[in-house]
């Protein structure tokens, strides 16, 4: 905050003369030499007390130091691996002081524990604070509990909160059979469609623990599972044994999906060709490739308009997915550079892509037919026709053939949520056709 001004002092003018001043009795000075006296005898007593330690300040490690100001779990902070561009947690701890602590005092106890406080929000009590090491569980010399919490599938019995869904058994049959097994790095390659057709919400939670767990051996033991209200509850121990290389998850599933993206790439066809160097030259240099020449590419993406979508997936998901209806380009060709583009930098789901991520990408390309008006959802097909929704000016659309869209009505669902539409509002229906390429 801006230094307060001090006030402007003027002088005043000259006025009739001040009453002398009565004289002071020695009542005061008597009142004075008494409370000294006080005061310097509760000194002499408290300074004894500490002398014998009847009396003590939290020194470093003290448990009291840790009850006055550490009151929560420690959380770890969440950085990027320049790497790869994956998360990773870093040393740093989320700790909640009392009311009224401030920050000067969360400093002086984060020192005695070799850490600093590098971010606060005074208001709440909330700390983050960076620690000058690393500590794992052998150099803090203590024994350590993982507790990865989640339900497994939500959609087990029709009964229940969320009713069923055939994916729901599948799901909690195969996290068992691969958590009773130990194999932690099967959880990396589990199917985005089965998760979320499953309804679970603690598959990021085991992953999580499998990170932990990673080059660990371990003694596995699944010892139960319920499903009492059409959600899957399970228990499973992972005890550590040892110390293993060769349970690397996060390296073997790192090295499978450069041989997948490798071979993807070997029979790339001229549009996700373009739409991938596109995507790597912006990011790289900034620069907007140039509309390729007669001869560098098929005569139709240089010769026809069409609207056109590109999509950027990363370990089976979404990165980022932006096109155009109709055709906004002098061709196809410029209309995949402009898309390509926004698809990785401008697509508000998603942080725009890092150089990191580049060879982790796949891409795809539909190239879009003339939408033309339906009048029934029954001239729709989730395979074939792509829809567009429209309502004043609200319209959203959803390209066919997507994976976890099974039905007309889910994919008018979605549509409708792409535009803020809610489910009982009319629209007009559009149908249209792609040819995909990937």
């Amino acid at each position: 905050a801006a230094p307060v001004p001090a006030p402007a002092y003027h002088k005043a003018a000259p006025g009739p003369a001040a009453p002398p001043k009565p004289k002071k009795n020695g009542g005061g000075k008597k009142l004075a030499l008494a409370v000294g006296v006080a005061v310097l005898f509760v000194g002499l007593v408290i300074g004894l007390l500490f002398a014998f330690g009847v009396i003590r300040l939290p020194e470093k490690g003290d448990p009291l130091a840790e009850e006055i100001y550490f009151l929560v779990t420690p959380a770890e902070h969440i950085q990027t691996d320049e790497k790869n561009g994956t998360l990773y947690a870093d040393n740093e701890l989320l700790v909640v002081a009392r009311p009224g602590v401030k920050k000067r005092e969360m400093e002086t106890v984060a020192a005695r524990h070799n850490a600093t406080v590098v971010g606060c929000i005074e208001m709440t009590g909330d700390y983050q604070l960076r620690l000058e090491t690393p500590m794992s569980p052998e150099e803090l010399d203590r024994r350590v509990v993982y507790v990865a919490s989640g339900d497994l599938s939500h959609k087990l019995q029709a009964s229940g909160p969320y009713g069923f869904d055939p994916h729901g058994p599948v799901y909690d049959r195969k996290l068992e059979d691969v958590c009773s097994r130990g194999a932690l790095g099967e959880l990396l390659s589990f199917d985005p469609v089965l998760l979320e057709k499953a309804a679970e919400c603690g598959h990021r939670s085991f992953v999580i623990m499998a990170g932990a767990l990673d080059r660990r051996s371990v003694d596995a033991r699944w010892l139960s599972h319920q499903d009492v209200t059409g959600v899957g509850y399970g228990v499973c121990t992972f005890r550590v044994t040892g110390t293993d290389p060769h349970r690397n998850f996060l390296d073997q599933y790192e090295a499978e999906q450069e041989k997948k993206i490798a071979a993807a790439r070997e029979g790339e066809d001229p549009y996700t060709a373009l739409a991938r160097r596109t995507v790597e030259t912006y990011i790289r240099t900034g620069k907007t490739l140039r509309v390729p020449k007669k001869g560098d590419v098929p005569d139709d993406m240089l010769d026809r308009k069409a609207g056109v979508f590109c999509s950027l997936h990363k370990d089976g998901e979404l990165r980022g997915c932006i096109g155009t209806i109709l055709p906004c380009c002098s061709c196809i060709a410029e209309e995949i550079i402009r898309n390509a583009i926004s698809a990785a930098t401008r697509d508000p789901r998603f942080h725009p892509v890092l150089e990191n991520e580049l060879s982790h990408l796949e891409y795809s390309v539909d190239v879009l037919s003339e939408p033309e008006d339906i009048d029934s959802p029954a001239l729709l097909d989730v395979k074939r026709y792509g829809v567009i929704v429209t309502k004043g000016r609200r319209r959203g659309l959803l390209l066919p053939d997507l994976d976890g869209v099974d039905t007309v009505e889910e994919q008018i669902e979605i549509a409708k949520r792409k535009a803020g539409i809610r489910d009982e509002e009319p629209v007009k229906l559009q149908r249209f056709e792609v040819v995909r390429h990937t």
